[in-house]
């Protein structure tokens, strides 16, 4: 697990062209769409794509065991064991704080998520996310 520090803000959204994920800066028009931008040159402009405002999530700057970066709404399977794991959804809490809604079977529990990436999972694991993968939360959780 890395936990990345820095000012970098990085969000990703879902393309409205092509359904595709866009990774970079928020923009947001006159006209109220919303854009990803690329932070790099394609050709020899810089790139923006509108994308799906529901889908838009921020990089909570942490990565996974596999050095995956963990964006918001990212769903995570939190291994206790080499046989027990919970899957849980990445949002905010209250205080905004990054937490991870852990779901098993019997209940929900809410962790902050740098708690769970450093003491309480030895391996944590980027697996989906709600948009594309809702199915892996075992139904509806909001």
């Amino acid at each position: 697990m890395k936990i990345l520090c820095g000012r970098r803000i990085r969000f990703r959204g879902k393309r409205i062209d092509n359904d595709k994920w866009a990774y970079g800066g928020y923009l947001l028009d006159r006209d109220g769409q919303v854009y990803i931008a690329s932070p790099w040159l394609i050709g020899s402009k810089p790139s923006a794509w509108l994308v799906d405002q529901e889908t838009v999530g921020r990089w909570t700057g942490f990565q996974d065991t596999n050095s995956c970066d963990i964006y918001e709404d990212d769903i995570l399977r939190a291994w206790e064991s080499d046989t027990s794991y919970w899957t849980g959804r990445v949002c905010r809490n209250g205080s905004g704080e990054w937490q991870v809604r852990l779901f098993n079977a019997t209940r929900w529990a809410e962790d902050v998520l740098w708690i769970v990436l450093r003491d309480r999972f030895p391996r944590v694991e980027v697996i989906g996310n709600i948009h594309d993968n809702p199915e892996l939360l075992g139904g509806s959780h909001e």
